[in-house]
């Protein structure tokens, strides 16, 4: 939805200049003739169009596209120095930890106070660069993970996709996914 919204902007502009167009030619020309109207009309039959053919070339679809190819050739080491930086500029403290399947494995601690009262949260995070479909297994392998760790909560980060039913089941055990869109959008390559 909101990849919309510079499309809607220039849109709305390039309207508004057909009807300046139109004021201005009537001026220059003492009356609103129904030529000067005609290629105002036309002006704006061809704004969606022009919008959509810029747009692919240099607007907000083509710096989409951009980025997820740049994430589509990002290394699972650069990725996980990325996800590091964000954790920590947050105040996370990220310890490693060792684990029979494939990625980046995580827990990440935060300590700080809440109304006066000192927390801890304690979270796992999984990076993994994969072109392979995110499936439940893996997902079951995580949760179990990161309830060894005594992690409350989660975070898989994946360059590919999750399949419908991980994305059912992050919503009840508190884990949430970013996939390529996620990263493309949150992240600055």
């Amino acid at each position: 939805m909101n990849n919309n919204k510079p499309t809607i902007k220039f849109e709305l502009a390039f309207f508004l200049f057909a009807a300046i167009l139109l004021v201005l030619i009537g001026i220059r020309f003492g009356e609103l003739s129904p030529f000067n109207i005609g290629i105002c009309v036309l002006l704006l039959i061809l704004a969606p169009i022009l919008t959509k053919i810029l747009g692919k070339k240099y607007g907000t679809e083509a710096t989409a596209q951009n980025k997820l190819e740049k994430i589509e050739a990002i290394s699972e080491e650069e990725l996980t120095s990325k996800i590091i930086s964000l954790y920590t500029s947050r105040g996370f403290a990220l310890e490693p930890y060792e684990s029979e399947f494939p990625g980046s494995h995580y827990v990440c601690v935060r300590e700080g106070t809440r109304n006066g009262e000192a927390f801890t949260e304690r979270g796992a995070i999984l990076v993994i660069c994969t072109d392979e479909l995110i499936d439940i297994e893996a997902f079951d392998n995580f949760r179990v993970e990161m309830k060894q760790r005594a992690c409350t909560q989660g975070m898989i980060i994946t360059t590919s996709r999750f399949s419908p039913e991980v994305i059912d089941a992050s919503k009840e055990a508190l884990i949430t996914l970013w996939n390529r869109e996620n990263l493309r959008d949150n992240l600055n390559l």
